[in-house]
């Protein structure tokens, strides 16, 4: 049961993407690394989603962050 796929909500995946790319790198001025742990804990936080709440990735929406 393989739930990982991409995510739908147009939002979501474009915050997430100025997030890890606009914010940190630009803005913050953090490093590649520094990045890649943020996506990596954001790919835990979403396989964490997809269980907890029985949810395809697809399914994951802005609401599911606070």
């Amino acid at each position: 049961m393989n739930k990982m796929r991409k995510v739908k909500d147009p939002e979501l995946f474009c915050l997430i993407k100025k997030f890890l790319g606009s914010y940190l790198l630009s803005i913050r001025q953090r490093s590649d690394n520094t990045a890649d742990s943020y996506r990596y804990a954001l790919n835990l936080y979403l396989a964490y989603v997809q269980e907890k709440h029985n949810k395809a990735l697809s399914e994951v929406l802005c609401c599911d962050f606070s």
